[in-house]
């Protein structure tokens, strides 16, 4: 899904889009907000973005450039099939593990496999075992070029402050009630 395709977020989107289109994205983001109004989608997006195989800006306007959403590498990760973007989940429903993480440390070392970027979702990230937050910490601080990490929370004061400290936070508002139901027309 696009960054077109997200709705009633315009203020945290035009942010990632401003990053993107000029080069200038942080090496983590914390993504936090209330639950369900979009976070893990537009992290979604946003490693379409940085992935899309027919990303050509040139005399596109800055504010509408977007990824395709149709190339084989975005309809991958809209799949979650793509290589090169991990998603972190808590393991058996209840916590991200230690030995998650450094599942993730192993593959930050690696180069991505298909696309330009490496792009780890942690999804929620609140659910991070301290000892788990303490091994991400030591990637946060040494990443690797061409990776990308995204942390998705509704609790941001759950996460350890040495790791809210090493990423560049984006707030995700109440969904309004004309973007609602936009959303719900959509999906039926």
């Amino acid at each position: 899904m696009p960054f077109a395709d997200i709705l009633g977020q315009d203020r945290a989107v035009s942010h990632l889009r401003q990053a993107w289109v000029g080069g200038r994205l942080a090496q983590a983001y914390c993504f936090h907000g209330p639950p369900g109004v979009g976070k893990r989608t537009t992290a979604l997006a946003l490693a379409q973005a940085v992935n899309c195989l027919a990303n050509d800006t040139h005399g596109i306007e800055e504010a509408t450039r977007d990824a395709c959403g149709a190339c084989i590498a975005c309809r991958k990760i809209a799949s979650g099939i793509h290589p090169d973007v991990i998603e972190v989940r808590p393991e058996g429903k209840t916590v991200i593990t230690i030995d998650q993480i450094r599942a993730v440390a192993t593959q930050v070392a690696l180069r991505a496999y298909e696309g330009k970027t490496k792009v780890f979702i942690l999804d929620p990230a609140d659910l991070m075992q301290e000892p788990a937050a303490n091994a991400l910490l030591k990637t946060l601080e040494e990443p690797s070029k061409g990776t990308l990490f995204i942390l998705v929370t509704a609790s941001p004061s759950a996460l350890l402050p040495t790791v809210l400290s090493r990423c560049q936070g984006v707030r995700f508002d109440h969904l309004g009630e004309v973007p609602l139901q936009a959303i719900l027309e959509r999906h039926g």
